[in-house]
């Protein structure tokens, strides 16, 4: 799947704040045709790919405070 380019129409305002939040932290996301089984049209294939490792957390006061 190859990725949106800023000239397709469609994919809207969630697509684009989903995407800029993935690759933010590392990750990425597409959007191919997906295959429309016997009588029922094609929709649309979200492909996301997030990575394992923790990030660093940059603010002290967002870590989980121990109680």
């Amino acid at each position: 799947t190859a990725p949106i380019a800023p000239s397709q129409g469609g994919m809207g305002l969630g697509f684009f704040i989903a995407r800029t939040l993935l690759e933010r932290s590392g990750g990425k996301v597409s959007v191919g045709s997906g295959d429309g089984e016997k009588g029922q049209p094609r929709g649309a294939r979200v492909t996301v790919r997030w990575p394992r490792q923790a990030l660093e957390v940059a603010d002290p006061a967002l870590e989980t405070a121990k109680v």
